[in-house]
């Protein structure tokens, strides 16, 4: 599916791995989990359940973007994300038709009961999809609230995962070949709720995916899902007129010379708008 507009890879600089290095540990304790999720304000965590193998699930540290902190869900090994790990774990788990659809295997799914604090209208949730498919099957991921689903059909096979914007080792921060950017997505909701994160293997038990995540409450709660980085900026020098950008990969991005930026918008797979700013590149 092509995009509304045309968009610029500098776009993605932003995602250029942050102080710290990226850290996974390995557990399946559905309240350290859920605690390592819900690690902003405006949200009580009551319980947790976790269905899935031992090994896929855990909580990382010093995640890509500024995503910081959080739980990993994974269709394999959790620690399979570090630096040279396995992708093509078979963990045993079942898949979900509940939350993944059929044709699925090896299931992590994670359910929260929650509370939203007074003076918040629900919960904001940041994730990234990571996976070793690299346009083979389309493992998808479930973010629910009360029975809803909102990550909107994003797969590992999303346009958020191809050319031009996956991002992939060492930006990734993960060893997954390929990784969307951070995205945020908020959902209206107040007092207690019921909270589902998943994630599937699609048509195979190996090529491995992984979801992480992390959430807070939110007050202006959009449930637009949107690309979310850290934003840079710069001052063109003066004389100088913004320019479009000439490179053609991440690595050639220098975060010193942005100029101007402006809001644009583009949609993948046909369903929702993604919102992001456009950079303006001196030569």
């Amino acid at each position: 599916m092509l995009f509304k507009r045309p968009i610029l890879l500098a776009v993605f600089a932003a995602f250029a791995p942050l102080c710290g290095s990226f850290s996974v540990t390995q557990t399946n304790d559905a309240n350290i989990l859920a605690n390592a999720i819900f690690n902003g304000p405006g949200i009580t965590v009551l319980q947790a359940t976790f269905s899935g193998a031992a090994v896929s699930s855990g909580t990382f540290t010093a995640g890509l973007g500024g995503i910081g902190n959080g739980a990993i869900l994974t269709t394999g090994s959790a620690v399979g994300a570090l630096p040279g790990g396995d992708h093509y774990v078979n963990n045993g788990a079942a898949g979900s038709a509940a939350y993944c659809g059929p044709s699925t295997f090896n299931a992590a799914i994670l359910s929260v009961d929650i509370a939203i604090d007074p003076g918040y209208s629900g919960v904001q949730v940041e994730f990234i999809l990571a996976s070793e498919e690299e346009g083979g099957s389309a493992d998808p991921i479930g973010i629910y609230l009360g029975g809803q689903q909102y990550s909107n059909g994003i797969t590992a096979v999303s346009n958020l995962l191809a050319q031009p914007i996956v991002i992939t080792p060492p930006n990734s921060v993960t060893s997954y070949p390929g990784s969307s950017p951070p995205l945020l997505v908020g959902i209206p909701a107040s007092g207690a709720q019921t909270m589902v994160f998943a994630i599937c293997d699609k048509g195979d038990s190996e090529w491995d995916s992984a979801l992480m995540l992390n959430a807070a409450g939110c007050v202006d709660c959009d449930p637009v899902v949107k690309i979310d980085y850290v934003t840079i900026t710069s001052i063109v020098a003066a004389g100088q007129e913004p320019k479009s950008n000439k490179f053609d990969s991440i690595t050639e991005f220098n975060p010193n010379n942005v100029g101007s930026l402006e809001y644009n918008e583009f949609t993948f797979n046909n369903r929702a708008p993604l919102k992001h700013r456009k950079f303006y590149l001196r030569d």
